[in-house]
């Protein structure tokens, strides 16, 4: 059940998930952009993370690319064990 959204700012950015659509709520989208999988480069080792799954320069910044199947996963997982 989704709850409702706490505040203005929240929005939900929706994407194609093993064939079905999922809704991520986020604090904020500034904008949405398109990306070629071989402009992904790979995390730094110092960064221990298992929810990013790489890094992109766009416009003289670094953008974190998540693992959303991850993500996904954790929250099922998360939801399953809090019932």
């Amino acid at each position: 059940m989704l709850s409702e959204l706490n505040s203005k700012e929240e929005q939900i950015i929706v994407l194609k998930y093993n064939d079905k659509n999922v809704g991520l709520i986020v604090d904020k989208a500034v904008s949405v952009h398109g990306v070629h999988v071989e402009d992904i480069e790979h995390c730094p080792s110092f960064v221990n993370n298992q929810l990013i799954d790489g890094i992109i320069r766009f416009n003289d910044q670094l953008i974190t690319i998540l693992d959303v199947e991850t993500l996904i996963k954790l929250n099922a997982e998360h939801l399953k064990h809090s019932r």
